[in-house]
């Protein structure tokens, strides 16, 4: 698989805000991505249907309806990774960004290193999504396609974020095995840091409620001061 360089990346960035639109768009720019920059909703979904995007970074301090839904409506149509830029002064907190759709976030101010460590880690993630060479994972009446990213619970079709797609899929390849926090933080390309034990939380939390509502088994089971485990069943 070939390594993806910096010109071969294309991000969207939704802030309404000039200044942290400029911030990080002139951040992405000056190590060589491709930066497409919106300042609406509507401008931001046009931009999302015309072109393809790698990763998105959604300004939800500055645009919290619009920001939320947009990132809804981008998870209803696409897996592509969301960064959620957030400020814990405002209305919109990060349970509230994860909940819609995304897979990580950033709590303004922006700096450099922290964006460019968020492209770093989203690309990494997606890297491992590609070199896969199952095409579908069975448990139960849970059914993974890894090349769709399809997810049905009793043949109904549940919808992912890309972060709970390589989550659920670590899982269905080894139902059995217990697996640690720093073992789920790796596969889903964030760094060991304050607030990551609320994102594994948050994340595993909505499985479980996405796959009991659609009536699967009670799974991903917590295993006291060892990790998680897909399988409810003991040993």
């Amino acid at each position: 698989m070939r390594i993806l360089e910096p010109t071969d990346i294309s991000v969207l960035l939704l802030a309404e805000d000039l200044d942290t639109q400029s911030r990080c768009r002139n951040s992405l720019l000056e190590e060589g991505y491709q930066v497409e920059a919106a300042s609406s909703m509507a401008e931001a979904k046009k931009k999302f249907k015309e072109d393809e995007f790698h990763i998105l970074f959604v300004d939800l301090a500055e645009l919290p309806g619009s920001g939320l839904e947009f990132c809804q409506w981008v998870r209803r149509h696409s897996t592509t990774p969301i960064v959620a830029l957030t400020n814990r002064t405002e209305s919109v907190t990060e349970e509230m960004a994860l909940d819609a759709g995304a897979d990580d976030y950033i709590v303004k101010p922006l700096t450099k290193k922290q964006t460019l460590m968020r492209i770093t880690q989203q690309l990494n993630r997606s890297g491992s999504v590609s070199s896969r060479t199952e095409q579908t994972l069975h448990f139960q009446n849970l059914t993974l396609g890894l090349s769709t990213h399809k997810f049905t619970v009793n043949e109904s079709v549940v919808s992912l974020t890309a972060t709970e797609f390589l989550i659920v899929r670590l899982f269905m390849k080894e139902p059995k095995r217990v697996f640690t926090r720093e073992q789920i933080l790796a596969i889903v390309g964030t760094s060991e840091g304050p607030g990551t034990d609320h994102i594994i939380n948050s994340h595993i939390s909505r499985l479980r409620t996405k796959i009991r509502n659609s009536g699967g088994p009670k799974v991903i089971s917590v295993i006291r001061k060892m990790g998680y485990k897909f399988s409810n069943e003991v040993g």
